[in-house]
């Protein structure tokens, strides 16, 4: 916060100091602390960026290293796309493999009646129900039922009809899910996750 003071601690080796104020986040009612963003440039300059696009997370990804060469940012990018795989496994709605898919479709492993959750899958749905309650359900990570229903990865280009669209928002309320630390439960049936949205952000921290 005093700038004066951090920049006397910081390395000449620093291009600059962006500071982002909460006065934005007060703004949108979000309940976020105050952060300070510094940017790292090194004095040695390289001739072109190392990039790499896959097709990762349902949509195409790019990683791009600027100050790194060769061999090094490459194996950056790889460890970074493989990262992708990894979430992509747990949060996906469309992979039958992963975890999302699993509870979404009632083959997870239970206990007690409840959907046993890993522990990133469960911190990320914990994150989903607090943003759903923060946005009074206009963003609703139980969305599943409905938007499944155009099912894009699939080609075949349906249009759900209105009453079908109707019928499955009936399955739609964050408020019917019981999170207990790794333990899940639907409080009625026919309910699913999207956790879209959150799988991007999460793959991109």
């Amino acid at each position: 916060r005093d700038r004066q003071a951090v920049s006397t601690l910081l390395p000449p080796s620093i291009c600059a100091i962006y500071y982002t104020l909460s006065s934005a986040h007060r703004e949108c009612h979000l309940r976020l602390p105050e952060t300070a963003i510094v940017f790292f440039m090194k004095n040695q300059e390289f001739d072109e960026p190392v990039s790499k696009s896959d097709f990762k997370l349902n949509t195409v990804v790019t990683v791009t290293i600027y100050d790194l060469e060769g061999k090094k940012a490459e194996a950056i990018i790889d460890k970074a796309l493989k990262l992708c795989d990894k979430y992509e496994k747990i949060f996906s709605r469309t992979l039958p493999e992963s975890e999302i898919y699993e509870l979404n479709h009632g083959t997870l492993p239970q206990e007690d009646g409840y959907y046993l959750l890993s522990e990133e899958c469960a911190a990320l749905i914990e994150k989903g129900l607090y943003y759903s309650e923060l946005s009074g359900g206009a963003f609703d990570i139980t969305i599943e039922p409905v938007s499944s229903l155009w099912d894009f990865t699939s080609g075949e280009k349906i249009v759900p009809d209105a009453e079908t669209i109707a019928e499955k928002q009936a399955c739609v309320g964050y408020e019917d899910v019981e999170l207990k630390g790794n333990k899940l439960r639907f409080k009625k049936e026919g309910m699913g996750i999207e956790l879209g949205v959150f799988e991007a952000c999460n793959g991109k921290q």
